[in-house]
């Protein structure tokens, strides 16, 4: 395996990833709140891991596992980790589009942050 083609798995991981995030959440979300009772919420939980959409989100975090195996094997632990930090800024705007969450500027900024510590700490990598 090239250091191209790791990078493209981190790449392909940190998409599956946010995506994952994002499908569950959708379920979860068309599903209502869970009932109030322990064993209430255990069937909510088993019935929200039976639907196509949490099976395909599974699906979507097994694949990213997979990458993730393969690019940590060429790509330096100290590079290729920190860039699963970019799974946040998608969220982020995934949630805001999909859910109608708040994009305000304190979690712009937060992100940014995020970011910037990202490319400092990976400069010279």
């Amino acid at each position: 395996m090239t250091k191209f083609s790791a990078y493209a798995m981190l790449a392909g991981m940190i998409v599956l990833s946010a995506l994952s995030v994002l499908v569950f959440r959708l379920q979860i979300t068309r599903m209502g709140s869970p009932p109030a009772e322990l064993i209430g919420k255990l069937l909510f939980v088993v019935q929200a891991l039976l639907t196509p959409l949490a099976i395909a989100a599974m699906t979507s975090f097994g694949v990213a596992f997979v990458f993730w195996t393969l690019a940590s094997t060429k790509l330096p632990l100290s590079v290729a980790y920190p860039l699963t930090s970019l799974i946040y800024p998608l969220v982020l705007i995934g949630s805001h589009f999909l859910f109608g969450e708040p994009l305000g500027p304190y979690r712009i900024a937060g992100t940014l942050i995020i970011m910037i510590g990202l490319a400092v700490s990976n400069l010279g990598a």
